[in-house]
């Protein structure tokens, strides 16, 4: 099993780089902070954490109370409020990661750190994107895979050529992404 520690203290490329698009959340964030920072330092050292706010007009990413011994993190913000413009928010993340994998989820989908580990750790296709099973927070039933939920190398993602912005102010449209990444790659579902 790969180690999870970076080989130096600071500069060190994560293993893997988490990106949220958020608008308009503070509770969810908020709670995302806290299980993060009770994530071990193992797994704090090899990730990265991007927020990008979606231009959230009244309670911005930046604003909500960070705890101490959080992973490395970054919050961008897009300053234009374009209705339903995750799109560009996942594709800013993207584009920031310093990891060369990348897990793109929603703001209210809390990744366990077992669940981290076992990303880190498990052999990976460059070639596949993976989808993954979810629990309820409170609860043990399984879920099937999010429509917008994946990992995946960062140069996928930009072959794939990204999410589309011009989709920017209509709900629902994330299967687009998906579409145009089953016609790069083949999707793997993980438990």
């Amino acid at each position: 099993m790969a180690s999870l520690s970076p080989r130096s203290h600071e500069l060190a490329i994560p293993a893997l780089t988490l990106v949220f698009a958020y608008y308009e959340n503070p509770g969810m964030l908020g709670l995302q902070w806290e299980q993060m920072a009770r994530y071990t330092q193992e797994i704090k050292s090899a990730i990265e954490v991007i927020v990008v706010d979606d231009a959230s007009p009244t309670n911005p990413a930046y604003s909500v109370p960070r705890p101490k011994g959080l992973p490395a993190t970054s919050i961008f913000r897009i300053d234009h409020d374009v209705s339903w413009n995750q799109d560009a928010a996942r594709n800013i993340g993207a584009h920031e990661a310093r990891s060369a994998w990348l897990l793109l989820t929603d703001i209210d989908h809390v990744v366990p750190e077992d669940s981290l580990r076992a990303l880190i750790a498990m052999p990976r296709d460059e070639q596949n994107f993976y989808s993954l099973g979810r629990t309820k927070f409170f609860g043990s039933h399984a879920q099937e895979p999010h429509s917008n939920s994946y990992l995946m190398t960062k140069s996928l993602y930009w072959s794939i050529g990204g999410h589309d912005e011009d989709y920017a102010g209509i709900y629902g449209k994330d299967f687009l992404f998906r579409k145009r990444a089953m016609k790069k790659a083949q999707e793997v579902h993980l438990p």
